[in-house]
């Protein structure tokens, strides 16, 4: 299917304006501050303006979500990402510069000399989309070195900066091992549901937010417990987590690569432009890999085996992937806790860079 490109703002408006037609009520300018728990259940949240009892909690919080970080340890949900499973991202649209000739409209910028991480720069008409990411926190001076090393190939991007300008962190990881507990689930970027290669992660949160509601539906008693809500986790990875979890040691494999082998891939075609063109729905390496032929596959081959330290490199992720797809193949399909922590905690462990 084809990719659908369009503005966020316009976006979040449509689906606001479902959610007040549909009977949600929103709480602007609150701070979500933590979790209320009461015994072994998530009873509700404290905020700024008080506390908020609930039956259930949908934590959507994102990636430092307050509720999920401060869940008590028994819970056994994993608080806080680990290095290299967050990308520190600087975002703007600065003004096109005209008359300059534009052959590539989205670029891509990969350990350019004296620049770590990536970049991209997308002429479109009426701006240029700059994208800066870093596996390292970086700042605004920072940011603008990188900015004006990039003109340099490419000078139709302007200094002007039309709006954004600002920082986040996107989730670049395997999806969370336990998303669920008594009176709690979590979603989207709070549990980490993004393609860990390029961070885009809101289709699969529309998805994802199908399958709580119908989980929640399915609850005849309404108790919400870490039983019920089960079958939204079994499902999610069945559909999207099986798939999404091999593609985090697919990254993991690009942040051990040095700059010369990564020009090696490239200057051989061992990986392409059309390879690197993963989209929303390649939420699997299957998707990703559909196109290419016996053929390619046997010359990326060949000059892979030229090169014994890429070819050492590659054989470990192969290892990696082969046991993740084991892995979250085996996870338990009905609700039993001491079998549920066991799983997530070999889970994790299988993500150790």
């Amino acid at each position: 299917a084809a990719e659908i490109k369009m503005e966020r703002k316009d976006l979040y408006a449509h689906i606001i304006r479902h959610a007040v037609s549909s009977g949600v009520r929103f709480c602007y300018d609150t701070q979500v501050l933590s979790p209320i728990v009461l015994g072994n259940r998530v009873a509700g949240i404290s905020t700024d303006k008080g506390d908020v009892y609930a039956d259930l909690v949908i934590d959507a919080c994102g990636i430092d979500s307050p509720v999920r970080s401060k869940l008590p340890p028994s819970f056994g949900i994993q608080p806080h990402v680990r290095e290299f499973e967050q990308f520190y991202v600087y975002r703007a649209f600065y003004n096109r510069v005209e008359g300059v000739e534009v052959k590539d409209p989205y670029k891509v910028c990969m350990l350019a000399e004296g620049i770590t991480g990536i970049g991209w720069i997308a002429a479109e008409e009426q701006y240029a989309d700059l994208l800066i990411g870093r596996f390292e926190p970086f700042d605004l001076t920072e940011a603008e070195r990188t900015a004006d090393y990039y003109r340099r190939t490419n000078p139709v991007l302007g200094t002007k900066v039309l709006r954004g300008g600002s920082f986040v962190k996107i989730p670049v990881r395997q999806p969370l091992s336990l998303m669920v507990a008594d009176g709690y689930a979590a979603i989207g970027d709070s549990a980490y549901m993004t393609v860990p290669i390029i961070g885009s992660g809101i289709a699969n949160s529309f998805k994802a937010a199908k399958m709580l509601a119908d989980t929640v539906c399915a609850d005849a008693e309404c108790s919400f417990t870490a039983q019920t809500l089960w079958p939204y986790q079994v499902r999610f990875f069945k559909e999207l987590g099986n798939g999404l979890a091999p593609l985090a040691s697919v990254k993991l494999l690009l942040t051990r690569l040095e700059p010369q082998e990564l020009d090696y891939i490239f200057a051989h075609g061992i990986l392409t432009a059309d390879d690197m063109t993963i989209t929303a729905d390649d939420t699997g390496l299957a998707s990703m890999l559909g196109g290419i032929t016996p053929q390619d596959a046997a010359n990326k081959v060949k000059y892979v085996l030229k090169y014994k330290s890429l070819l050492k490199k590659i054989l470990r992720v192969g290892k990696d992937i082969a046991a993740v797809t084991l892995l979250t193949a085996a996870m338990p399909k009905k609700w039993n806790a001491d079998s549920v922590r066991k799983w997530a905690a070999q889970y994790e462990n299988a993500f150790r860079a």
